[in-house]
């Protein structure tokens, strides 16, 4: 059996192959093989059941020199397919415990004599050569039902495309801006379900179920209730800030001599204000709500990024890393050439390619003083700003710094 397929840019072909368990029939089998003519494909993956093996002592635990394990045929297969064992062997095998080993990767059992059982490495895995890097792990997985042989199961990964994890949001406690909505929806629940006990007759796995799925939906219900909190948070000074850059417009546009329309009239009566102090202008009155609006959302950044920074029991370096931390969130560049002469890089690795574009600038050897001297002609002759710069060299006294800050103090206090 064979499926051929497509991952990202790669093409691959999975065949499944079970072989014959007499040795002349299986010889014959792994020829026939050799003259298939694959199709044209980047990846080749074959596994099965081979009903031999390929070394002595590592794929069987009951093994002799001269016994009928090995395939020539087998090997020829792989060597013109140009496969490799997707289970690495030991480098040293004098040294490693081979029962452990055995354990961990035979798949069938047998008896050899009564009160003697054996156990081969018979089911395997067998990749391209350039796959080697995709296989991250070769288990075996010992299944439920009853049979003579366990599976294997095979674990690849694009070492391009590395494996992200998601944990699982925080149900309860809740954030402090949903706690209050959280608890009404949760208590309506419990009425609702604690009425529809009343008069009921469901046997105890009914009830257990009923209840059950009640924990489900209070979860969902308290996820959507702080995700949609923490929304209308967020964009609290955002849209309160976009309302009053507005009306800042048309309040430009009515005092420029423009037609007023629905928009700005309404506006008009937005900024009109019965509270002692809020003098002035509609359009001053705008530009201080505007800057009260930016301080107050700076100071709520502020408090989020050190609340975020507080430390906790069993708290992540996430938010830590989400700041400073590029690796998966570079996005800005979203593809680099290498440079000529460079080798071609990951998308990860964008640092490393602009590195290698820039190591000829930076490493480039030093000017001579004629190129200095041409180029510092451009700013024209010797003394032209001495005038303009003079400023620049008076000490910069006490008095100067004292009244500085007190006009600091004026436009503060304004």
């Amino acid at each position: 059996m064979a499926i051929k397929g497509r991952y990202t840019s790669s093409t691959f072909l999975f065949l499944c192959i079970y072989a014959p368990h007499k040795r002349g029939r299986r010889e014959a089998f792994y020829r026939q093989l050799e003259q298939l003519e694959l199709p044209d494909v980047d990846q080749v993956i074959v596994g099965g059941d081979f009903n031999c093996t390929l070394h002595a002592r590592l794929d069987r635990s009951w093994f002799r020199q001269a016994a009928s394990h090995e395939s020539p045929a087998l090997d020829t297969l792989l060597a013109k397919w140009g496969l490799v064992d997707a289970v690495s062997p030991p480098e040293d095998i004098d040294h490693i415990d081979l029962a452990a080993y055995h354990n961990q990767t035979h798949t069938y059992q047998y008896t050899v004599r009564p009160g003697v059982e054996a156990t081969a490495r018979l089911d395997r895995w067998y990749t391209s050569a350039g796959m080697v890097q995709w296989v991250k792990a070769v288990e075996v997985q010992r299944m439920g039902t009853r049979a003579d042989h366990l599976a294997v199961r095979m674990h690849l990964s694009n070492p391009s495309d590395p494996i992200r994890v998601r944990k699982s949001a925080r149900v309860y406690p809740p954030p402090e801006i949903a706690v209050a909505a959280v608890k009404e929806d949760t208590i309506a629940r419990l009425e609702q379900f604690l009425e529809g006990l009343q008069g009921d007759d469901s046997t105890a796995r009914d009830l257990a179920t009923d209840w059950d799925a009640l924990k489900v939906d209070i979860r969902k219900a308290t996820l959507a209730i702080t995700k949609q909190r923490r929304k209308a948070a967020r964009a609290t000074y955002k849209q309160r800030l976009r309302q009053l850059l507005r009306q800042e417009q048309r309040l430009r546009a009515a005092a420029a001599s423009q037609p007023p329309t629905v928009g700005s009239i309404t506006d008009n009566f937005a900024v009109l204000s019965f509270t002692d102090g809020d003098g002035g202008t509609p359009l001053a009155r705008v530009r201080d709500a505007i800057n009260t609006c930016i301080k107050h959302r700076t100071v709520a950044k502020q408090h989020r990024l050190f609340r975020e920074g507080g430390h906790r029991k069993g708290k992540t370096t996430r938010h830590f890393f989400k700041r400073v931390c590029s690796k998966y969130s570079d996005n800005e560049v979203h593809h680099l050439n290498a440079a000529d002469g460079k080798p071609a890089r990951g998308v990860h690795a964008k640092a490393d390619t602009l590195a290698d574009a820039w190591m000829p600038i930076f490493q480039q050897a030093a000017s001579d003083a004629e190129a200095r001297h041409k180029v510092l002609q451009w700013l024209g002759d010797h003394g032209k700003y001495q005038d303009v710069l003079r400023d620049l060299s008076v000490p910069f006294t006490e008095a100067k710094h004292e009244g500085r800050e007190s006009m600091r103090a004026r436009q503060a206090g304004q």
